[in-house]
């Protein structure tokens, strides 16, 4: 179970770190700063929540089954929130309408809120 929630935080980090660069050599020079600084938000949120699920494979949680909700919601919260903002940052590039992804965005934030409020329920309980 650690072992899994490691590789997610692991995996988000290695994204984190390859979208770090990108963003400051590459995007620099094709985003307006406006979708810059989005896309630096996106990218701020997914490598505190890498860091966090590294942090929290370490620690017990009242059932191995709330640790993985709680788990769960942080890996998908982030793939919606920092994903959607993420392509968001691009919209002016890309030619189809993706306009339709603005509600994800709130949506991936919730399921952080819940992740960590899971977590923090976990250690009032422990």
């Amino acid at each position: 179970m650690n072992r899994k929630i490691r590789l997610f935080g692991s995996l988000m980090m290695l994204v984190g770190v390859v979208l770090g660069a990108l963003g400051s050599h590459v995007f620099k020079s094709v985003l307006p700063s406006a979708a810059l600084e989005s896309f630096h938000t996106g990218l701020e949120y997914l490598i505190y929540h890498a860091l966090a699920l590294l942090l929290l494979s370490n620690f017990e949680f009242h059932s191995e089954k709330r640790k993985m909700i709680a788990v769960y919601f942080m890996v998908f919260g982030v793939l919606l929130f920092s994903g959607s903002i993420f392509l968001l940052s691009f919209k002016s590039l890309i030619p189809i309408n993706i306009s339709w992804m603005g509600p994800l965005t709130p949506l991936g934030g919730f399921l952080l809120i819940a992740g960590w409020g899971l977590t923090a329920f976990n250690f009032l309980k422990k």
